[in-house]
């Protein structure tokens, strides 16, 4: 009985070939139709080996060969290298069988890092037998890729290995591309921008620096009014505050008099302090500070005045009073 399954399997593999050659749609179609016949028909088949092609062979040492035996639910993947590596996924993963899809998939955690996974699955597209591999990350929202696409064949096996159908799930919509990445400026661009900055930062400078100097020349105008104002309030107390000190009045009523009387002088003085402090801090200040300020002023100025007058009559008189007579000293 053995013997009559493996001459089954050898003519049936000898058709595969035959039809392999053919390059036409209808060939395909045919294709399509004798794996279908095949991989049904062996209802007494627990066995699927294949190897397969990846069709990316790029790479210092690029997987050139894909070896994959199911047995049941259990799968053994072997890839191999151009230099002779061989990466077994059953040693590298817990591989289990996914029911969702048939009996043609599988999915399989990273022993070594159990946020890591890989799902394998064989599937028909355009008249050909095709396996691929997916990687897979836990919690993340990334697309996965392909990896492994390859070509496969049936290899032929012992026909009294086979003891259950084997048929292939539904196709496998390939995963949507991942978007396109936003391509990077060029030299040219990153040169462009940073001078526009550059621009902008010396235009920055320039009106703060214009800003400053209309600032400062608003505060020199209002220190020179100032300046102005003050020596014209001087002159006004020194004149009316001079006869009220001969009266002998004290001299608190004589500076509030004298300030009463200067009181145009005292307004413009009192208008060019505020003007300058808006010049310089944005706030006129305290009027009553101003004004008490400058009623101290006028107070000290009058307590000076008396002062100087006191020490003038002093001198005046000591300069009426004849010199003072030698004295001779008598003779040794």
């Amino acid at each position: 009985m053995a013997w009559m399954r493996q001459m089954a399997d050898r003519r049936i593999f000898a058709v595969y070939e035959i039809v392999k050659t053919a390059g036409t749609v209808a060939m395909n179609a045919l294709r399509i139709a004798f794996f279908l016949v095949i991989f049904s028909a062996r209802a007494f088949a627990a066995e699927t080996e294949l190897e397969c092609r990846p069709r990316d062979q790029s790479g210092k040492d690029p997987i050139v060969k894909i070896s994959i035996l199911k047995e049941g639910p259990k799968w053994s993947v072997i890839h191999r290298s151009r230099g002779g590596a061989i990466f077994n996924r059953s040693s590298q993963h817990e591989m289990f069988q996914t029911l969702q899809l048939g009996n043609t998939s599988w999915v399989g955690i990273n022993k070594k890092n159990k946020n890591l996974s890989m799902s394998g699955s064989i599937r028909i597209a355009s008249g050909h037998i095709i396996y691929e591999e997916i990687p897979l990350i836990a919690d993340s929202n990334q697309p996965s890729t392909i990896n492994n696409l390859g070509d496969c064949s049936p290899i032929v096996a012992n026909a009294q290995n086979f003891s259950q159908p084997q048929l292939f799930g539904p196709p496998l919509a390939a995963p949507a591309p991942p978007p396109p990445s936003p391509p990077l400026p060029s030299r040219a661009e990153i040169e462009r921008q940073r001078a526009l900055e550059a621009i902008e930062a010396a235009r920055r400078i320039a009106e703060e620096r214009k800003l400053k100097g209309e600032k400062d020349r608003q505060i020199a105008a209002a220190d020179q009014s100032r300046i102005i104002l003050r020596t014209r309030l001087e002159a006004c107390i020194d004149r009316e505050a001079l006869p009220l000190i001969s009266t002998g009045e004290a001299t608190e009523a004589i500076a509030k008099a004298s300030l009463i009387i200067c009181q145009n002088e005292t307004d413009a003085f009192q208008k060019a302090v505020r003007e300058l402090n808006t010049a310089k801090y944005g706030s006129d200040g305290d009027q009553f500070t101003l004004h008490q300020t400058l009623h101290d002023s006028v107070v000290a100025r009058i307590m000076k005045m008396k002062s100087d007058l006191v020490k003038d009559a002093i001198n005046k008189e000591l300069s009426k009073q004849p010199p003072p007579r030698r004295q001779e000293l008598p003779p040794v």
